[in-house]
């Protein structure tokens, strides 16, 4: 329930690309049950927010971008942790923020700054 702590003997854990597709494995395995259900809260709630944003902008393209780049967040976040659970196909999508993740931070990075650039501009329309 509360894992093994940093201390625990990391060569047990046997998983390959710990750093970057399987992080959530080494979450549990380090914080335990509790870790695991405060960095799922964390992202259900960065979600909320981002959802929460979308409705506050009138400008019916920046609602649309916005839905779609959480969208695609969701998914992320979705395949990953089923991914690590053993409950979806293994494929390649890091945990976004938290992996090790390269070129998809960055693309993570730039999606968070366009809802953020969205936002502020939330009052401008055409109409």
């Amino acid at each position: 329930m509360f894992g093994h702590g940093f201390s625990a003997n990391e060569a047990l854990l046997k998983v390959p690309e710990m750093q970057s597709d399987f992080v959530f494995i080494y979450i549990v395995h380090t914080f335990g049950w509790l870790g695991a259900a405060v960095i799922i809260s964390i992202i259900v709630s960065f979600i909320y927010r981002i959802l929460h944003v979308s409705k506050y902008v009138r400008d019916n393209y920046g609602r649309l971008l916005i839905s779609g780049l959480i969208s695609i967040f969701i998914v992320q976040f979705a395949a990953n942790i089923l991914m690590n659970l053993n409950l979806f196909p293994m494929i390649g999508t890091a945990l976004p923020f938290i992996s090790y993740g390269g070129p998809l931070g960055i693309i993570n990075m730039v999606s968070v700054g366009i809802i953020m650039s969205v936002y502020r501009r939330r009052s401008l329309s055409n109409s």
